[in-house]
């Protein structure tokens, strides 16, 4: 599909966002070597033949996390019916957790990659506390909720009990 002719140009700002972003897709090597952008902010939770889940770092959601399909692929149509199933299932069945663990008032289920070409899913439980509460995750930069070692052992310990994979 051509850019439509009355489309405007993209920003400075755009293009800075768009230079972050490299040709190695950030999951796929996030799993292949466990390195890239992304392990600043994903730490691994449990694996299985389909999926890997990460508890995010930033726990401003108390129970945020990420499940990302194993193997290479940009949009959900593109995969084996019964691998599609088995990744929506492990995602609805981490949802599941999450909300048994930490009771959050709704969940977010965002699959975008439009930035990050990979299918993945931001797990994100909504609090009627938050802040953003009427609006989405990305609408308003938020100060990170970094946790201690400790933390992040009790948070990642709270879903994999609820977990049934």
């Amino acid at each position: 599909m051509t850019k439509p002719p009355s489309h405007p140009s993209p920003s400075a700002a755009t293009l800075q966002v768009q230079a972050q972003y490299d040709t190695d897709c950030q999951y796929c090597r996030l799993m292949r070597d466990g390195t890239g952008p992304l392990e600043r902010w994903l730490m691994p939770l449990i694996e299985t033949d389909t999926s890997i889940i990460y508890l995010h770092r930033d726990q401003f959601w108390p129970g945020r996390c990420v499940v990302a399909l194993r193997e290479h692929a940009t949009e959900l149509f593109q995969l084996d019916p019964a691998v599609r199933g088995r990744h929506v299932e492990e995602m609805i069945q981490t949802a599941r957790a999450i909300d048994a663990a930490f009771h959050p008032d709704k969940l977010n289920y965002e699959c975008l990659g439009n930035l990050v070409e990979h299918i993945h899913w931001h797990l994100i439980p909504r609090y009627t506390w938050d802040f953003l509460w009427r609006r989405t995750p990305w609408d308003e930069p938020h100060e990170p909720r970094l946790l201690s070692a400790a933390e992040y052992a009790a948070t990642a310990d709270a879903i994999r009990r609820q977990l049934a994979l």
